[in-house]
C-alpha cells in the first residue's frame, strides 16, 4: 500500500512539473520608457543600475571608429524596444546598433547606418524615445534637427533608407 501511495504521488509530482515546463505568458512588453546614457570607464565599461545592464563597449568602439583604446568617458545611448532589443549609439557616431540578448551577451543583430562611410557626418546630440511599436532617433545634423523611426528590420521613417 505505501508503493502504491508513493507511486501516485511522485506521478502526481512529476506531471504537475511537466505542465509547467511549457507555461507561456505573452504579451510581454520589454521597452524601457526612457533612454539611459551610461558613460564607460577606463576599462570600457558601462553600467546602468536601474536596468541591471553592464557590458564592454570595446568591440562597438572598434566597430563603429576603428579605434578600440579611446574608450573613457563615452557617454552612450541605449533604449530597449517592446520586443527586447536594445538600440545603441553615442555622439559622434554614423550608426544605430541593435543588439538581442544572447547567453551572457549581448548579440549584434543588425547595424543601422545612419550616414554612409563615405559621408563626413556623425550624429550631433543623438537621444532616443520611445514610440511604439518603434523607437525614435533624433540628432542633429549640421543645425537641422532630424527625426528618425527604428525597427528591428532598420528605418522606418525619416533619413535615408
Amino acid at each position: 500500500m505505501k508503493h502504491l501511495l508513493c507511486s501516485l504521488l511522485c506521478l502526481g509530482i512529476g506531471l504537475a512539473a511537466s505542465g509547467c515546463a511549457g507555461l507561456t505568458l505573452t504579451p510581454v512588453d520589454y521597452s524601457w520608457p526612457l533612454e539611459i546614457r551610461p558613460e564607460s570607464d577606463a576599462k570600457g565599461m558601462v553600467k546602468d543600475d536601474r536596468y541591471g545592464l553592464a557590458f564592454n563597449i570595446k568591440p562597438l568602439m572598434f566597430a563603429e571608429t576603428g579605434d578600440s583604446v579611446k574608450i573613457a568617458d563615452i557617454s552612450l545611448r541605449v533604449i530597449r524596444d517592446i520586443n527586447g532589443f536594445y538600440f545603441v549609439t553615442a555622439p559622434g557616431f554614423k550608426s544605430v546598433y541593435l543588439f538581442a540578448t544572447g547567453e551572457g551577451k549581448l548579440v549584434l543583430e543588425k547595424k543601422i547606418d545612419i550616414f554612409t562611410k563615405e559621408e563626413k557626418m556623425t550624429m550631433g546630440s543623438p537621444a532616443f524615445n520611445q514610440r511604439l511599436p518603434n523607437i525614435q532617433l533624433v540628432y542633429m545634423k549640421d543645425k537641422d534637427k532630424i527625426t528618425v523611426l527604428l525597427s528591428k528590420a532598420g528605418i522606418q521613417q525619416g533619413g535615408q533608407k
